[in-house]
C-alpha cells in the first residue's frame, strides 16, 4: 500500500495532491460558510475554461526556450515602455480626444444620412445618427451558455472546454 503511495505521488507530483487536497477541504467546508456547493463547483469549472485560454498563452513561449531569465528582461523592458508611456500620456490624452470628436461628427451624426439605419437599438433618441455604445449583456457568457450540460446542479460549460481543447491541439500542432 505504502509503494502505490509513493508511486502515485512521483506520478502526480506533491504540489498537485496537496492543491487538490486543498480544494476538496474548500469544497467540503462551502456549506458551513454559507455558499452552495453546487454554485462553487460550477464557478471553478468557468474559471478552468477563461483561465485556460491565458495558460495555454504561455506554452508557446515556455516551449520556445523564454524561460523565467528571459521574462525579468522582458518585465525590465515593458517597464521602461510604461514609463514612456506614461511620460506621454497627457499629449495621447489629447490626441485621443481630437481623435473621439473626429469620430463622432463622421460616423455618428453622418451615418444615418449616408447609411440608413433601420435597428431602433443602434439609433439615438432622435432618430439619426448611431449610439457610440450599445448593450452586450445579450452575448455575456456566450460560450458558457452555448452547450451547457447540467449534472446535479452543477453547469459545465462544453462550449468552452472545446475552444480551450481546440486551442491544445493548434499548440501541439504548431509544435511540430
Amino acid at each position: 500500500m505504502k509503494e502505490k503511495i509513493k508511486s502515485i505521488i512521483e506520478n502526480v507530483g506533491l504540489p498537485r495532491i496537496i492543491i487538490f487536497l486543498f480544494l476538496v477541504l474548500l469544497f467540503i467546508l462551502t456549506p458551513v460558510v454559507g455558499i452552495r456547493l453546487d454554485t462553487s463547483i460550477n464557478d471553478v469549472i468557468i474559471r478552468v475554461g477563461m483561465n485556460g485560454i491565458l495558460v495555454l498563452s504561455l506554452v508557446p513561449m515556455v516551449k520556445s526556450g523564454c524561460g523565467l531569465n528571459f521574462g525579468l528582461q522582458l518585465g525590465i523592458i515593458a517597464g521602461l515602455l510604461g514609463a514612456v508611456t506614461s511620460i506621454e500620456m497627457v499629449t495621447g490624452f489629447m490626441l485621443a480626444f481630437f481623435m473621439n470628436g473626429i469620430y463622432q461628427l463622421v460616423v455618428l451624426y453622418g451615418m444615418g444620412n449616408i447609411i440608413p439605419i433601420s435597428n431602433s437599438n443602434l439609433l439615438l433618441p432622435r432618430g439619426y445618427g448611431i449610439r457610440n455604445a450599445i448593450n452586450l449583456l445579450e452575448i455575456r457568457q456566450v460560450l458558457d451558455k452555448l452547450i451547457p450540460l447540467e449534472i446535479g446542479g452543477i453547469l459545465i460549460p462544453i462550449a468552452s472546454l472545446l475552444v480551450i481543447a481546440t486551442l491544445c491541439v493548434f499548440i501541439i500542432w504548431f509544435r511540430k
